[in-house]
């Protein structure tokens, strides 16, 4: 996230683009494995954390004004295969971490690690959890 701020802030926003819409699409692979992931919770985790970075990218460019924008519609079609909850915690948690941002590395990786923590693997890991696959 903070690679691509830095290479939008230096004119770099069509390149970035490029990379974020490519790494956002949702690989065959990507809606196979979520499909095999209704066997553990541990499964489903690694899925969604999986499609964490992509969609990061694109958020940047999404709240930026400088053209060309990626719209929240194109990061929300990327996961249309996931269920609604998992969709909105995995979009929660990005937005989170997003905006939980400074200029301290270090201290972003312990505060998005703590975000992502609290806001999607603790809630799947537990119980019933509407995170979970019918």
């Amino acid at each position: 996230m903070k690679v691509t701020k830095l290479l939008v802030s230096n004119g770099y926003v069509e390149d970035q683009a490029a990379y974020a819409r490519f790494v956002m699409k949702p690989a065959e692979q990507d809606q196979y494995a979520w499909s095999l992931s209704s066997v553990s919770a541990e499964a489903r985790v690694l899925c969604l954390v999986g499609r964490l970075k992509g969609l990061a990218a694109a958020a940047v460019l999404a709240s930026t004004s400088r053209r060309p924008r990626i719209g929240l519609e194109e990061i929300e079609e990327s996961i249309r295969y996931l269920p609604l909850e998992a969709r909105a915690a995995l979009l929660d948690t990005m937005t989170k971490i997003l905006n939980d941002l400074g200029n301290d590395t270090f201290a972003n990786i312990q505060s998005g690690a703590a975000i992502l923590a609290t806001r999607l693997i603790e809630p799947m890991m537990k119980g019933p959890s509407p995170l979970r696959l019918s």
